[in-house]
């Protein structure tokens, strides 16, 4: 009975808690409220449509945000709650992007949607997940540094142990948990392996232990051939892939029934090649399987071919170097292995797959070929958060060890060279390196997950200067740390879908090609066929490339921002009627109309009707850069448009606006835009601070409406307050008052702190401005009588001011917007003056003499140099300061051989008189 309530007591401390969460979340714990309309602009009836939300100090008072902006609420006009991902929030800059989704938007037509906030107990619902089509956030390059060969080799052959005095290499790692060593698997041979065909030799699988992965000790052998006549296995075994998985050891290993090294190269290689598996319970003593071999070669195999693009027939050779991996995600094992291709006369990559270690194995997929005419030797895979990695070594023109990756295990991308045989140049031992495997050394296992890891990676090399399998074979080791990240994000879609990155260049070393850059990869029709898109800063470019059937094709470049590394850029890409799409901007900054690229024509793979996924992000060299998310979202032009209304109150009572009958000099009527759904305007008391001093101007009991007086043109910050029994509210608003003169039709607005600008009959403020250098008093007049910002034809008018009041000596810069404009020609009372350049859409000059000017748009007039004024004032000021210091150096020789000749005198003098008395 006791434990029964003691569970009940629980149980209902869990509902109280449940329901406290949820109701700290209702909309009517959140103080305020806005509401937003959404207006469809594109004549589409849109779904699940993600809207941009831009809050900035002009519609929104960040004040209000109780929970650092994590108390956010949308609801739909049913009250429902809508999914919502904040991009960006900058309380104190007062700056934020917030995207929400909308369930639907009909055509042409406008749904409104509720924004609460104002809630210290809420907790943020921020997710890209639940509001995009595809999302990852938090993404870095996979990177590999600090790769150092350690004094090598570590195993060699020897010569007082038979079976292996020839040639040792390929040696896979497992760790053996009883024993706490590592157990290495390796192929040693029992003569020199010589030229193709010279040498007669057989192979077996040895055992070796290390307690650190670094000094080993041969203790035996694994597996040998078993002598019997025509089995695939008869003369030689070869090491492959070893795995621990639920207290037993499973290996896969090439067979031979030949005893020389010809066969591999040949067209039969053999009776039966084959790979063949074998199984032990303390990784010592080794059973082969009943179902063996597993995979037989000498045979043609029909397979899909990623190179090729669809189904193959293929006569292969001897299959050898398996490297199995078990996949919890599917519950199958995975073979990834090499094949002799008769056809073609080279050694390809292939795939397996099977339900059971020991049979029922079906080869799946011609992954790759070689490539740049290099030989793909026998590697290592391995699974990083459902992402396939390997290292696969290469000879010929890639040689060397490098790093690949695979978003399906089918699809292989290749990243980074890893080890390079002649680097260190001591190793001479080594210069062909091949047969790697690797381990994690933190998790003593093949097992990763995102993050940072020491890892050793074993490969063999051999003393010939070009490929053979002849040579002095031995096994080396290479540490390393790997940094491996998440890659997988995918989404099917159709056109209407852009992809929105936040990404950051991080390269150290120097960009050489257009292949150094950080991008997003466009698959279309399938995977073997797709569009890359990035930025680079090799060129400050947009770029795109295309992939067809395995081969690469032209790269395409198009205007693009200045691209620097350290600094974050949003950057985004559409397909759209067979064209790709791109724009960036430095993030902050609003983003430029769309880039095309490429236009890839009509009947091209039918982008973007097969446009059916967004891949990975490029990886085209080690740690290239960091993205901070990227997402698919949904798009159509024009996009809707967003309209946000004032803000109202579920509490209290809130001050929306304050409002002023004028904007000109003189006495004015205020009144204090208020709402409350608790009191009224009896229960109000208003204060209003007109100064920013801090002393209360005015206080309304009861009244929301005041005259009040200004004195003088200027930036008045006024600051009301509004007291309700239970709690205060404050309100700051900005606003400009400007002195009219009706005879002349315009404003004159003066600010005490110098800066002045200018407004039209009703008030509106013009964008010319005007910054007073040097003036002899504070109260002069700038009359502006025509202004158009959007003149762009030579000969149209820019702008007509007057100005007086100001007496010779006086400078003042007038600066005016002029984004449509190369040069304006500047008219001073009818007659030229000058021809200024537009910088930056704007035109800025300085003025030592007044009364009328006109500015005049000029397209046609070549760009003139620096301004002959300053370059002049600059020359005068030089040639004063120059006869200044002439006359100071004149003058000071002139003194100087004064006091010499009055100083001379008097001693003539003195000896006169000292002649006279001798």
């Amino acid at each position: 009975m006791q434990k029964t309530t003691i569970i009940i007591i629980f149980f209902f401390i869990f509902l109280l808690i449940l329901t406290s969460a949820v109701s700290a979340q209702s909309p009517q714990n959140f103080t305020y409220m806005r509401e937003i309309t959404i207006t469809e602009r594109s004549g589409q009836n849109l779904t699940d449509y993600q809207v941009m939300i831009i809050l900035n100090d002009t519609n929104f008072d960040f004040s209000h945000f109780l929970n650092n902006g994590n108390d956010i609420l949308f609801t739909d006009s049913n009250g429902n709650t809508l999914p919502y991902w904040v991009e960006k929030m900058d309380i104190q800059n007062k700056s934020a992007i917030i995207w929400v989704r909308i369930l639907h938007i009909p055509a042409n037509q406008s749904v409104k949607i509720y924004m609460h906030y104002g809630n210290p107990n809420a907790q943020s619902l921020s997710s890209g997940k639940d509001t995009f089509l595809s999302f990852v956030e938090n993404v870095s390059s996979t990177r590999v540094f600090n790769v150092t060969k350690l004094e090598n080799p570590i195993l060699t052959w020897n010569s007082s142990i038979d079976w292996m005095k020839g040639a040792v290499r390929l040696m896979h790692i497992v760790y053996n948990e009883s024993s706490g060593k590592y157990l290495g698997y390796f192929t040693a041979f029992d003569n020199a392996i010589g030229s193709t065909g010279a040498g007669n030799y057989v192979a077996s699988i040895g055992i070796a232990e290390s307690k650190d992965g670094v000094n080993w000790t041969v203790i035996g052998k694994a597996l040998e051939g078993v002598g019997v006549g025509k089995a695939f296995d008869g003369v030689s075994v070869f090491a492959g892939s070893v795995v621990y998985k639920d207290g037993m050891y499973h290996m896969w290993y090439e067979g031979r029934d030949f005893d020389d090294l010809g066969g591999y190269q040949t067209i039969n290689g053999g009776n039966n090649p084959a790979i063949g598996y074998a199984y032990s319970y303390d990784g010592i003593h080794w059973i082969r399987g009943n179902y063996n071999p597993v995979i037989e070669g000498n045979k043609a195999w029909t397979v899909y071919s990623v190179p090729d693009g669809r189904e193959v027939t293929i006569n292969v050779g001897i299959p050898y170097a398996p490297a199995v991996i078990y996949n919890n995600r599917t519950g199958k094992w995975e073979m990834y292995f090499i094949a002799y291709n008769k056809d073609w006369k080279e050694q390809d990559f292939f795939r397996a797959e099977s339900n059971y270690p020991d049979r029922n194995w079906t080869v799946t997929h011609l992954l790759m070929r070689p490539w740049a005419g290099s030989e793909i030797c026998e590697g290592e895979v391995f699974l990083v958060d459902g992402i396939y990695w390997a290292f696969l070594p290469a000879d010929a023109g890639v040689d060397g060890v490098w790093l690949l990756y695979s978003i399906d295990g089918i699809h292989w991308n290749r990243l980074v060279k890893i080890i390079s045989p002649t680097q260190p140049t001591d190793d001479t031992w080594a210069k062909q390196t091949h047969f790697s495997t690797a381990i994690n050394v933190d998790t003593k296992s093949r097992v990763f997950e995102s993050g940072t890891y020491n890892v050793y990676l074993y490969y063999s090399g051999h003393n010939q200067d070009i490929y053979e399998d002849s040579g002095d074979w031995k096994i080396g080791l290479a540490t390393m740390k790997i940094s491996f990240t998440p890659l997988r994000w995918s989404a099917n879609h159709t056109e209407g879908t852009v992809v929105r990155a936040k990404m950051k260049l991080s390269k150290d070393a120097s960009w050489t090609a257009g292949y150094h850059g950080i991008g997003v990869k466009v698959n279309y029709k399938d995977d073997s066929n797709f569009a890359k898109c990035w930025i680079s800063p090799y060129n400050g470019q947009f770029g795109v490339q295309k992939k067809e059937s395995g081969t690469w094709g032209t790269e395409y470049y198009a205007g693009c921002i200045s691209v620097e590394k350290g600094k974050w850029y949003v950057f985004e890409c559409m397909c759209k009627n067979s064209a790709v799409y791109a724009r960036a901007c430095e993030w902050g900054k609003d983003l430029p109309d769309w880039t095309l690229i490429h236009d890839y024509g009509s009947g091209y793979y039918g982008l973007p009707e097969s446009f059916d996924t967004i891949g990975d992000y490029l990886h085209l060299d080690a740690g290239n850069g960091v993205f901070e998310y990227l997402l698919v979202r949904k798009y159509v032009e024009p996009e809707p448009l967003v309209s946000i209304s004032g803000e109202t109150t579920t509490k209290g009572a809130i001050i929306r606006d304050i409002i002023l009958s004028s904007h000109h000099v003189g006495v004015v009527s205020l009144k204090i835009d208020w709402i409350s759904k608790e009191y009224n305007l009896s229960n109000l008391t208003f204060y209003i601070d007109l100064n920013n001093d801090g002393v209360w101007d005015k206080v309304l009991v009861g009244c929301n409406i005041t005259d009040i007086t200004f004195d003088r043109p200027d930036k008045y910050k006024i600051t009301t307050k509004v007291e309700y029994p239970n709690g205060s509210y404050t309100f700051e608003k900005t606003i400009q008052i400007v002195s009219y003169h009706p005879l002349l039709n315009c404003t004159n607005i003066v600010n005490k702190s110098g800066f002045i600008v200018w407004a039209d009959k009703a008030g509106v403020l013009t964008h010319v401005a005007i910054t007073p250098i040097n003036i002899s008093k504070e109260d002069f007049i700038v009359v502006v009588s025509y202004e158009n910002i959007n003149a762009s034809e030579t000969g149209d008018i820019l702008l007509n001011m007057t100005i007086a009041g100001l007496s010779g000596g006086d400078k003042i810069i007038v600066e005016e917007l002029a984004p449509n404009a190369k040069n304006v020609d500047i008219y001073h009372n009818g007659h030229f003056y000058k021809t200024v350049p537009v910088k930056d859409g704007k035109v800025k000059v300085k003025l030592t003499t007044f009364s009328e000017y006109v500015f005049i748009v000029n397209n046609t007039t070549p760009t003139p140099p620096k301004e002959e004024e300053e370059e002049i004032e600059g020359i005068l000021i030089f040639i004063g300061i120059t006869i200044g210091l002439i006359a100071v150096i004149a003058g000071t020789i002139y003194l100087v051989k004064r006091a010499k000749a009055k100083m001379l005198t008097r001693m003539e003098r003195q000896f006169m008189f000292f002649r006279r008395l001798k």
